[in-house]
């Protein structure tokens, strides 16, 4: 089962399929993210805080 927030609500993803297609979507962000500690240099960046 998936879970997904959408515009007006959320919704929970019952096909096989599709719950494949989502941890599949997944997976990608989580292996193109930043670490956390990467994330805190970009914000500050962002910030003009460095």
């Amino acid at each position: 089962m998936a879970y997904t927030e959408v515009i007006d609500g959320a919704m929970y993803v019952q096909d096989p399929d599709a719950v494949r297609t989502y941890s599949m979507v997944a997976d990608n962000l989580r292996q193109v993210a930043l670490s956390p500690a990467e994330s805190l240099v970009l914000i500050r960046e962002l910030a003009g805080a460095t």
